[in-house]
């Protein structure tokens, strides 16, 4: 694994920046490897955990299974979709995702894992799927829309 990129958090953000500068080739095939973690204030809110490629907002298929103090499965389509924390509790977040894009192939598909662990103990642990479509991944960044992050830290690995 090469280390892409080293990003803190910044107001619910981490960007990684543009891999077209960092690592040209990954830009129409390759693997990256995402690791992410955070401590945040929900502000009263679930607040919702994405990786995103090239800016985009939507057009997304992001599924997600949870298990823990709750079970439930859910889907959103802003981001491939990490997980986000429950009962309007802060919490701590681990993630871990994988995205891959073929030569040829205008589909980028990801799938990983997270774990939530709340302020009065509550956990939810997550397993992520999901896929977008772009001719490539020039750029990518982690958020948590809404939370207000008080520390945290995101890798980028190309394989």
């Amino acid at each position: 694994m090469r280390l892409l990129s080293e990003r803190s958090f910044s107001e619910g953000l981490a960007d990684s920046g543009d891999f077209s500068t960092i690592a040209p080739e990954l830009g129409t095939s390759g693997v990256i490897k995402v690791f992410a973690n955070a401590n945040f204030r929900c502000n009263g809110a679930d607040r919702l955990m994405f990786l995103r490629v090239n800016g985009g907002t939507t057009g997304y298929k992001g599924f997600a299974l949870f298990n823990g103090d709750a079970s439930a499965a859910e889907w959103r389509d802003q981001g491939f979709y990490l997980g986000r924390n429950g009962w309007s509790q802060d919490a701590s977040v681990s993630a871990e995702f994988t995205i891959m894009k073929s030569e040829g192939s205008n589909v980028i598909s990801g799938f990983g894992m997270s774990s939530f662990m709340h302020a009065d103990r509550r956990f939810l642990g997550f397993q992520n799927h999901g896929s977008y479509t772009a001719d490539g991944v020039f750029s990518a960044q982690v958020m948590i829309d809404g939370a207000s992050v008080t520390s945290g830290l995101v890798r980028f690995y190309s394989l």
